[in-house]
């Protein structure tokens, strides 16, 4: 898909759980309901849904980019 190009060294490229992370933090920011989230993360406990949201409050808010595809 040729996302994350512009970060050369592919070790510091976010992988696939840090991606998955970071969407289920901003859809529980967002919707307020843990189990909502749950359901949509396709946890069957809520302590997963918690452990994936964990972490997200130290980065800095940046603008959206455009991906062109």
């Amino acid at each position: 898909m040729g996302l994350y190009l512009d970060i050369e060294v592919r070790r510091d490229r976010p992988g696939f759980h840090e991606i998955r992370s970071i969407a289920i933090y901003l859809h529980d920011q967002q919707a307020r309901d843990e189990e909502n989230t749950m359901n949509r993360a396709a946890h069957s406990d809520l302590g997963m849904t918690q452990h994936y949201k964990e972490g997200h409050e130290k980065f800095k808010r940046v603008p959206p980019s455009t991906v062109s595809l």
